[in-house]
């Protein structure tokens, strides 16, 4: 996975608007593995191509599940932390690529079971605006178990929930610790996720989400709404060429 767009996004948008505004009680944590070699980075971008490729899938598929073998033995990967601008960065030791980006999650997982006493853990991505207020008033009503939440979506025969929107009750994560060793690698992280939690009984919940492309469409927008949603998922310009600092920016001037 490259670094860029998403670490300027991060250090431009999220860090100089919802970030700061992170009430005391919220611990934000941003999650990063190892860098992987030329050979496993052009090897990783190879096979997320073919992954999404109708005509490589099936390549995948079967190579995915070859390698679900070997990697389903391995242990949830070690970490260490470091503290700047009263945020946690995690260093996960495990390579930073689109296959292995479930396990790197884990290692959160363990941390948060660890090290904390909190109720939920909430995760996003890089691409966000997150209204923490809001989302600190809407997780009052919340039960405190067997939650699993967020933007919910359709996926062959199940449901997940979007790797930039979703909660966990502490009991759910304890679950997927358990569970690590049953990871199937040949679905994208979050995708992975809701596979591994289709089976049990739990209540989803629902985070209020809005996508935007450009500042127009959010100034366009009606403003009541905006400033009573919790999440916001920005999706400015291409790969090469993002705006979504800007456009966190905007909603930040909103809110």
């Amino acid at each position: 996975m490259e670094l860029e767009p998403w670490l300027s996004i991060m250090e431009d948008g999220q860090k100089k608007t919802w970030m700061p505004r992170c009430p005391d009680e919220v611990n934000i944590i941003n999650l990063f593995g190892t860098k992987p070699n030329f050979f496993l980075k052009q090897a990783d971008k190879f096979h997320e191509f073919l992954r999404l490729n109708s005509l490589g899938n099936g390549i995948t598929n079967r190579f995915d599940l070859f390698a679900s073998k070997f990697l389903q033995r391995r242990t949830i990967p070690k970490w260490t932390l470091s503290t700047s601008e009263n945020l946690i960065r995690m260093d996960a030791d495990c390579s930073c690529t689109y296959m292995t980006g479930v396990i790197r999650e884990f290692s959160l997982f363990k941390y948060f079971l660890d090290f904390t006493q909190d109720d939920y853990l909430y995760m996003t991505n890089t691409s966000s605006y997150v209204n923490l207020e809001n989302l600190r008033e809407q997780v009052k009503g919340f039960p405190r178990k067997n939650v699993y939440g967020g933007t919910r979506l359709p996926f062959d025969d199940f449901y997940f929930c979007s790797g930039s929107n979703r909660i966990f009750s502490r009991d759910v994560v304890e679950l997927l610790v358990q569970n690590f060793q049953n990871i199937k690698y040949c679905y994208f992280n979050d995708v992975a996720i809701g596979e591994l939690l289709n089976q049990t009984d739990l209540i989803h919940v629902d985070i209020p989400s809005l996508t935007f492309t450009t500042a127009e469409e959010i100034m366009s927008f009606d403003k009541n709404i905006i400033k009573k949603t919790v999440h916001f998922r920005l999706k400015s310009g291409n790969f090469k060429q993002r705006n979504d600092p800007q456009l966190m920016k905007v909603i930040n001037s909103i809110i």
